[in-house]
């Protein structure tokens, strides 16, 4: 039998309740109970106090109500008052055998003869891992430079599978940075598995702040996973809380990177490191990076970039713009001049050849991977697709450039507006007229108009579709029902983004999404000849 687990619950609802309350709950489906102990104190915050995992969780006062958000470790079964001097009471004045799951309004009995009105609800996830984050710096955090912080995690049976004293913390994204609800990015020393996944040295939080199903990211990533690219990105659900407060439902992944775990093409950034002096900065031209003295470094790869906005280039360290596209490389984030130059040449030179009217830029793209990411976004009419986080590396001594991994799909499936809610649209032409991006990369588009590509992105298409069908017959449900508590606790903490949202409620926004997908892929289909059957 498991041990018994003590819960101590301060509770700053009402003056008026000053003493101890003791109930049993019932921590797992074999019903071993455990004493919870309320009390009150008007000095305090509220919080939960697991003593054997020496975990706190705050509660949240919204509305006239007191919310607590229980990782998915905790059974609220039953509880055991018997032995109790103060007592929990239905709103009837019935000794409560069952604590809410829900908005319920209670009577504190305080052992006098009063009874004391409070509003009260227990809150329980389900399936996902929690994420314990204590930091003294949580609400300082930047994305420029990392804060230490302590890390636990616990899988949703309670079995402590991480925990770390020495990670690193700070925030993240462009959008994403300036929202209420924080992306974060953690570090470790060392290469870290997290929740099952490939061990990495650096993990990240998405908020999916901007997407209230939480589930757009996810499903992109695994459907690109599913038709073949290499690379993609390996993600789960976690619940996170920070310094005892409930942040809320948060997709852990690998963002792209290069790495044994990640894209495994060579780290130049590693063979950089011991010669770079990050105050040698050069910004030269169409170039922005470092000069480096007493060190020849290979040049031909491998290199992780990514198309991005003229606007977030200015941001960014290292990167190179062609005309009026800028990219960003993500590794190696020390590049020096002459690694610049070299990726900058090579990627002109794939310019040159996609815009040739000729069909020899298959020499230099992997149409592989160039047709399977296409039809990711083409698929999830992905608002983002052809300018920001769009990525593309080239492997060390192949001249050949190729698309992905896939990255930021919150802004897709209808629910930014306008032409991006018609999925009867081809995300082409609505990329190319859409005045809020001012210059799309257009290699897609270019490399459409060329009949032997499309022939092959039309056949890539076809022998996937039952994966895109699976997407609705089954994935979304099932991905749904797996974090469904999960965004409930989150919805109360956060509320609903009215601009990505079409209702009041995430079931219907994902029977929407449902209902979008299916009706894409019968466009698709007719669009390119193909039985939808």
């Amino acid at each position: 039998m498991d041990r018994l687990k003590r819960i101590i619950l301060i509770s700053s609802c009402s003056a008026l309740l000053v003493g101890l309350c003791c109930f049993s709950i019932y921590l797992s489906s074999e019903e071993i109970s455990t004493k919870v102990y309320f009390v009150s104190d008007p000095a305090s915050a509220n919080y939960l106090y697991f003593d054997e995992f020496d975990l706190t969780i705050f509660g949240l006062d919204r509305n006239g109500c007191t919310y607590f958000f229980l990782p998915s470790f905790i059974h609220l079964n039953r509880i055991d008052q018997s032995f109790s001097e103060k007592k929990l009471l239905s709103a009837e004045g019935e000794l409560i055998e069952n604590p809410p799951d829900h908005e319920q309004d209670i009577l504190v009995d305080d052992g006098n003869g009063n009874q004391v009105p409070w509003r009260i609800a227990f809150l329980k996830s389900e399936n996902l891992c929690s994420v314990f984050l204590d930091s003294d710096d949580m609400e300082e955090l930047t994305r420029e430079s990392y804060s230490p912080m302590v890390i636990s995690v616990l899988s949703p049976d309670g079995d402590k599978i991480l925990d770390k004293r020495n990670a690193l913390i700070k925030t993240r994204g462009n959008a994403t940075a300036g929202v209420e609800k924080k992306p974060y990015e953690i570090k470790f020393d060392k290469r870290t598995s997290m929740c099952g996944m490939n061990p990495s040295r650096k993990w990240v939080l998405l908020a999916n702040y901007f997407e209230d199903t939480k589930l757009y990211n996810k499903l992109a990533f695994d459907t690109a996973d599913l038709i073949g690219m290499d690379y993609s990105i390996e993600s789960d659900w976690v619940d996170v809380y920070s310094n005892g407060e409930y942040l809320g439902n948060y997709l852990l992944c690998r963002e792209p990177n290069i790495g044994k775990s990640d894209l495994d093409i060579g780290n130049l950034e590693d063979l950089n490191t011991p010669f770079w002096d990050s105050s040698r900065i050069v910004k030269s031209g169409d170039l922005k990076g470092y000069s480096y003295t007493n060190h020849v470094s290979p040049l031909s790869g491998g290199f992780l970039f990514e198309k991005i906005s003229s606007d977030y280039y200015e941001e960014k360290k290292c990167g190179f713009s062609l005309d009026d596209y800028f990219f960003s490389v993500k590794s190696p984030n020390n590049a020096s001049e002459e690694q610049l130059e070299y990726i900058s040449s090579f990627t002109k030179r794939v310019d040159d050849l996609i815009r040739n009217e000729a069909d020899d830029y298959s020499d230099v793209i992997d149409e592989y991977s160039f047709a399977r990411r296409f039809l990711t976004e083409e698929v999830f009419f992905n608002y983002d697709a052809f300018e920001n986080s769009y990525y593309f590396y080239k492997k060390p001594g192949i001249d050949t450039l190729y698309a992905g991994p896939v990255w930021d799909y919150d802004n897709c499936i209808g629910n930014v507006g306008g032409d991006y809610q018609n999925y009867n649209k081809s995300l082409l032409e609505t990329k190319n007229i859409d005045e809020r991006y001012k210059h799309p990369l257009d290699w897609d588009y270019t490399l459409y108009e060329k009949e032997p590509y499309r022939s092959y992105l039309t056949g890539v298409f076809r022998a996937n579709l039952p994966v895109f069908r699976g997407l609705i017959d089954y994935t979304i449900d099932d991905y749904y029902g797996k974090i469904e508590s999960s965004l409930k606790m989150d919805r109360i903490v956060w509320g609903r983004d009215q601009f990505s949202s079409h209702y009041l409620e995430p079931a219907n926004d994902v029977r929407y999404a449902k209902f979008f997908l299916a009706n894409r892929l019968n466009w698709l289909c007719q669009r390119w000849n193909i039985d939808a059957d």
